[in-house]
């Protein structure tokens, strides 16, 4: 995070999913790590739209889309939009299979 100035980091995976999030979390400390959960709106918002997934999922591809730096799944069409929107503006994406020591139990989801 130093390396690149990063102040946080938003990890876009399912809430029963947070195995990512275990792992990271040995590196980052975790009050730097936000998923959906963690977002500031959500509980005001939450009937709007958190409870529809798609809003969600479009919220978080903004997200992605906005970061410094991304780092997409292995394997996801989510990821893949993403990616593509990015490579039109040369922002930087990382494969999570590049991360070093990254268990491919993880790195082989379509979590991000």
């Amino acid at each position: 995070m130093n390396q690149y100035q990063l102040k946080c980091v938003y990890i876009a995976c399912p809430l029963w999913s947070l195995d990512i999030v275990k792992y990271i979390s040995k590196y980052i400390p975790r009050d730097r790590i936000f998923v959906s959960g963690d977002l500031k709106y959500a509980k005001q918002a939450k009937r709007t739209y958190f409870v529809d997934h798609y809003l969600l999922s479009l919220v978080e591809q903004e997200i992605a889309y906005r970061a410094a730096i991304f780092v997409r799944a292995n394997v996801s069409n989510w990821s893949d939009f993403v990616e593509v929107e990015r490579r039109l503006e040369k922002k930087k994406t990382y494969n999570i299979r590049d991360l070093p020591g990254m268990p491919s139990d993880i790195a082989d989801r379509e979590i991000i």
